[in-house]
């Protein structure tokens, strides 16, 4: 591939990610921030039902030998590892903080994360840390009107938080993660399955103390109905997460991927009616228009 052809995959798959993500953000939201459900409990669901399903395709594709070598990849182990914790990050944020709130928080994020990214591949472009640079202030009228109280203390927590996690793990996952092609299914399926699994198995290690105290019903799922939706939305993007993070060009990938929140309030408002500001509107209308820049750039 040429560099632009390159450039152009990493964000359509980013692209992709961000769309699955904003699904999952939501059931989430709904999950931890008003059911008031087990952070611990809903993400190990949240990792059970991916990697049974995840488990099945790599059967079927005759490929379970492959996932059991990567399973035993440390870099496997590695990755899944900054995933989960992430995930974890995510999660105290939709606890503490609405979804305007956390997304402001992994916006400014995109700041310190191409030098995070150049920090391991050595890899810079000034078009795509500007890309970064526009796509956060263009976010600005967000956090401006976000409550002060929780800008002194709710966002500084949650922002460090989230802030230090996304940018530990974008700038390790190219050393971790492969890069893949459209052509290179088999190898998408073989290490996102590796990796769903781990984290299902990271996912456990907290509740552990809990089923030794036979508090039994912290592995109940939860709201079960959702399972299975949540868990086809965690493979599609988990897999174009995975090929977006990977590639050595992935820092124009994460300006995009931190517009989920955006992309959430929009599917907020179709699917729950909730209420979304001219600012909001204006904010995801002004990303749109920047990612089209940097695509044809």
């Amino acid at each position: 591939m040429s560099d632009l052809a390159t450039t152009q995959w990493v964000m359509v798959l980013a692209l992709i990610s961000a769309v699955s993500r904003a699904g999952l953000n939501l059931i989430d939201r709904y999950q931890i921030g008003l059911k008031n459900l087990s952070i611990l409990n809903v993400n190990l669901w949240n990792n059970l039902i991916p990697a049974a399903l995840m488990t099945l395709a790599g059967l079927l594709l005759g490929a379970g030998r492959e996932i059991a070598h990567c399973l035993l990849d440390w870099r496997t182990v590695g990755f899944a590892a900054l995933v989960q914790l992430t995930a974890y990050a995510f999660s105290y944020g939709f606890r503490h903080l609405n979804v305007n709130q956390v997304t402001v928080v992994g916006k400014f994020s995109d700041l310190l994360i191409p030098i995070g990214i150049f920090w391991t591949t050595y890899d810079w472009q000034w078009k795509t840390y500007g890309f970064a640079v526009a796509t956060t202030l263009v976010s600005l009228p967000i956090f401006l009107a976000a409550d002060s109280r929780h800008r002194r203390s709710g966002l500084l927590t949650a922002g460090a938080f989230i802030a230090g996690a996304l940018v530990l793990q974008a700038g390790l996952s190219p050393l971790l993660a492969p890069s893949f092609s459209a052509s290179h299914l088999r190898l998408a399926v073989v290490f996102t399955t590796a990796v769903i699994i781990w984290r299902a198995a990271l996912s456990c290690i907290p509740l552990w103390r809990r089923l030794m105290q036979r508090q039994s019903h912290v592995f109940r799922p939860p709201l079960s109905g959702m399972l299975l939706l949540r868990g086809g939305l965690t493979v599609v993007t988990q897999m174009t997460f995975i090929g977006a993070v990977g590639s050595t060009v992935s820092a124009v990938a994460w300006p995009i991927l931190n517009s989920t929140g955006f992309l959430a309030m929009l599917l907020s408002s179709l699917l729950r009616k909730d209420h979304v500001t001219g600012k909001q509107k204006w904010v995801v209308a002004a990303i749109d228009g920047l990612t089209a820049l940097r695509f044809f750039a």
